[in-house]
């Protein structure tokens, strides 16, 4: 096995070619090979491997053999990326200096004979039902190690997008931020090829592929380009570099189905909840049923989630548009309630996982009962607002009722409403000057039609006041002065009551005084005396 610091000192040594060191190219890019591919160096262990992968399926024995073969080569390429990521390998190898795929790919050799045995296994209908997790299992062994073999394609392909895309960036450099996905990237640029000018006519083929609006986009990039030709080498490997990622992905989608199929055993809560495809399409990417069991419930909903591409388009509604966005549970609920019902569902399937993961509950009966508590809480989610009718007027009270009316209010009204001089302040005759007064607060106020040059002529100097708003006297005063004549009223005492608030109606006065000297001196001594 090489380690990382040799294996990187060896792609510095081997990829830093000068043209004097053409004749030792070849031999430079075996080693990478050898390097990058991180196989037992033992060529006979290798054959005798790939002998057993051949064996005939038709006894227990043979395909366990088989099985283990396979798996362990597959092991040890998983063990080995885990040393150098392929993110690592993308910022150190200079991919331009790269004559051939093939010299930094380390699937191919894998891929064909992991094809075969899923379809070995298909066909005789392997059952992985009544299994249960055992490493001496080489069927089962096999289905878990499929599965973070689907992780290390997605590294391949990412790897291989790379190397093309610094390959042809000299050519239209502009594709790549336009087509973002790999698949698609290589797909459109096996379409337009090397001649860049017969472009707009391959639309109809392009519409197949990617959306309008990309394509639309291509063709505008296109005509502000300045076309020239790559060297008919580099496009050749180019184009075997394109072959190869299509070929890995559908790999990928291959054996994601056959794992999905299967995986009632491996992860059986969790397939209850989301599908076997989903659940498979989720442990692909992070990697394992142990990262998923791990993951933040917040990062489900975006994993699988293309990113947008920054040319100017608009994404209207939910964004994260991830694997579970495509689950079946998702999939069924209307589209105002399924950024809820993602959030309800990531929660629950990562405790679905982590069952699986302890391996309790293998019949999956965890799974069938979260699920039905998840029907159940879709359901209240989305039912309508209860039907409520109309609501029926309160039972009124009885009690008096406030009296806003009548002569006493009337009354009051008129003494305290404006008067005419207030109303004739208000108004401004046209073409006048304003009389106006200082206050004591040096504020100025206007007179308007109250002032004097504003009375002058109309014979009116001062306003009529108002007779109603005068006050009147109570019944209970009244009656008081009614009976004045049992009292006696002398001078001291007449001017007394004169000079006072209560006697102000002068009649009754004058005539109460006439009663008083009519009287006779005998009849008023003895009133004296009484």
């Amino acid at each position: 096995m090489v380690d990382e610091e040799d294996f990187l000192a060896d792609l510095e040594n081997d990829f830093e070619l000068s043209g004097e060191e053409e004749n030792e190219e070849d031999e430079d890019i075996q080693e990478v090979d050898k390097a990058v591919s991180n196989v037992d160096d033992d060529q006979d262990i290798k054959d005798n491997e790939e002998s057993n992968i051949n064996i005939d399926s038709s006894t227990n024995d043979g395909a366990n053999a088989a099985d283990q073969a396979l798996v362990t080569r597959m092991k040890e390429l998983v063990n080995n990326e885990r040393n150098l990521s392929t993110e690592d390998m993308i910022q150190r190898l200079d991919m331009k200096s790269i004559k051939s795929i093939k010299t930094i790919t380390k699937l191919l050799s894998l891929l064909d004979p992991v094809l075969q045995r899923i379809d070995t296994l298909e066909k005789n209908q392997v059952d992985f039902t009544n299994n249960h997790y055992s490493t001496t299992d080489a069927h089962y062994d096999f289905l878990v190690t499929s599965n973070e073999f689907v992780s290390e394609i997605g590294n391949e392909i990412s790897l291989i997008h790379s190397f093309i895309k610094s390959q042809y960036s000299p050519q239209f450099s502009e594709l790549e931020t336009i087509v973002v996905d790999p698949v698609e990237y290589c797909q459109t640029l096996l379409i337009i090829g090397n001649d860049l000018g017969n472009a707009p006519s391959k639309s109809s083929e392009l519409k197949k592929i990617i959306t309008g609006e990309k394509i639309l986009v291509i063709n505008m990039s296109i005509l502000e380009l300045k076309i020239s030709n790559l060297p008919q080498m580099i496009m050749n490997s180019i184009i075997d570099a394109c072959n190869i990622v299509i070929k890995l992905d559908a790999a990928r989608i291959k054996i994601t189905k056959f794992i999905s199929e299967k995986l009632s055993t491996y992860a059986p809560n969790l397939s209850r909840i989301i599908g076997s495809y989903c659940a498979v399409q989720l442990m692909s990417y992070c990697g394992g049923l142990d990262k998923l069991a791990y993951t933040p419930s917040c990062n489900i909903p975006s994993i699988g989630t293309k990113k947008p591409v920054k040319i100017g388009f608009g994404q209207v509604g939910i964004r994260q548009k991830g694997f579970l966005y495509s689950s079946s549970i998702i999939s069924e609920v209307p589209e105002n309630f399924q950024r809820q019902a993602m959030r309800i569902v990531s929660g629950k399937l990562l405790l679905a996982a982590r069952m699986d993961l302890a391996g309790s509950n293998s019949d999956g009966s965890f799974g069938i009962k979260t699920l039905e508590e998840i029907q159940k809480k879709l359901e209240k989610l989305m039912a309508p607002p209860d039907n409520v009718g109309p609501k029926a007027l309160p039972i009124p009270i009885d009690k008096t009722s406030k009296k806003r009316g009548g002569r006493r209010f009337r009354k009051m009204k008129e003494k305290y409403q404006m008067t005419d001089l207030q109303k004739a302040q208000n108004r401004m005759v046209f073409g006048k000057e304003e009389d106006t007064v200082m206050t004591e607060f040096g504020d100025e106020i206007g007179l308007g039609m109250a002032g004097r040059n504003s009375m002058l002529g109309t014979g009116n100097i001062r306003a009529v006041g108002n007779t109603k708003i005068k006050h009147s006297l109570s019944k209970k005063m009244n009656n008081r002065l009614k009976g004045a004549d049992s009292d006696v009223l002398t001078i001291g005492s007449l001017g007394h009551h004169y000079g006072s608030k209560h006697l102000t109606n002068v009649d009754d006065l004058v005539n109460s005084l006439k009663r008083k000297a009519d009287e006779p001196v005998g009849n008023e001594k003895k009133r004296l005396h009484n």
